[in-house]
């Protein structure tokens, strides 16, 4: 699975929650606001000859319209956030198991929710070792 898959995944539902663009988080163009930015940093750590170790952090910032003035809406994209990420989500063939998600709403006039969503996987060094994928990552129903 690559960090691209995840951004996919990611992507997808942020759009489900609010269907707002979504730049990565290292955009260098002026953002329309309101929207979402996203960036995902991997720690990547041997297991053994076989295996990796993905320690990750997923950060998604929304920024509401910047003349809205609405905190409450951010609570609901807050709400909404937990109910899309918490129980785990989809991505490429497997699923991944949110293991914490924190949010904190920031900025002076309450504009901008910033959420951390942290999730551990493993890959096989090879991917082609299809004990790894049968043993760690059973397709989730739907997925």
């Amino acid at each position: 699975m690559k960090d691209s898959d995840i951004l996919k995944a990611a992507r997808a539902l942020l759009k489900e929650i609010e269907e707002r663009a979504v730049y990565l988080d290292d955009v260098r163009e002026q953002v329309k606001t309101p929207c979402w930015l996203l960036k995902l940093d991997t720690t990547r750590a041997p297991v053994n000859k076989e295996r990796n170790k993905n320690i990750c952090n997923l950060y998604v910032t929304y920024i509401q319209d910047l003349n809205a003035n609405d905190s409450l809406h951010l609570y609901d994209i807050k709400s909404a956030l937990h109910d899309a990420f918490v129980p785990g989500f989809g991505c490429a063939d497997r699923y991944i198991t949110t293991e914490t998600i924190s949010t904190d709403i920031y900025d002076d006039a309450g504009e901008i929710l910033q959420a951390t969503i942290h999730f551990t996987y493993y890959d096989a060094v090879q991917p082609e070792d299809g004990w790894m994928m049968e043993h760690f990552y059973p397709s989730y129903p739907g997925v």
